[in-house]
């Protein structure tokens, strides 16, 4: 993963770097409002495999969605969405 402050992207494909990601933008950010949600558009692998870690079974729905909002132990909220197979 490529951190915050060095690069225009990072990836993103497990929680932890989802939660890494969160800390850079808490330490970068010297103020977040409170109504923001950063989007990511993570490719469909790499989105999938983030639904299994994150997402517990009972509450995964039922037609295999495309997006769901994950609430960071950093206080920031992100709207995950799965990109399309083409480049991103």
């Amino acid at each position: 993963m490529v951190p915050l402050y060095n690069n225009n992207m990072v990836v993103i494909e497990t929680q932890a770097q989802l939660e890494h990601f969160a800390w850079d933008i808490m330490n970068n950010m010297p103020y977040i409002p409170e109504n923001i949600r950063f989007l990511i558009i993570i490719e469909p692998e790499a989105f999938n495999n983030l639904v299994k870690q994150i997402v517990p079974p009972w509450a995964r729905p039922e037609d295999e969605g495309d997006r769901f909002i994950y609430n960071s132990q950093a206080g920031v909220e992100f709207g995950v969405k799965k990109g399309s197979n083409e480049s991103i």
